[in-house]
């Protein structure tokens, strides 16, 4: 099975997509063939933001760069969720 055949939210990569000049289109299109929301990908140690065909966010982080990202909806209980209660 594929990469390109499986769905997702976000993608993590190493190397940039071509939002950058020294990025790889092979990525940016993986991000799309797998209707990502989110791209992060560190490599250029630079912060930047960017977006791939007006849909997909794309966040270079820098050196030594940490993100926190939410990605449960605000209405989640994570209590309920440990526990196994799907509300």
């Amino acid at each position: 099975m594929h990469l390109s055949t499986q769905a997702a939210d976000v993608l993590v990569l190493h190397e940039t997509p071509d939002t950058d000049l020294r990025g790889y289109k092979a990525l940016s299109a993986l991000g799309r063939a797998m209707n990502v929301r989110l791209v992060l990908h560190g490599h250029l140690h630079r912060s930047y933001r960017a977006r791939l065909d007006d849909q997909i966010e794309v966040i270079g982080l820098g050196e030594r760069e940490s993100l926190v990202i939410d990605l449960l909806p605000e209405d989640h209980n994570l209590d309920a969720a440990r526990s196994g209660d799907p509300s």
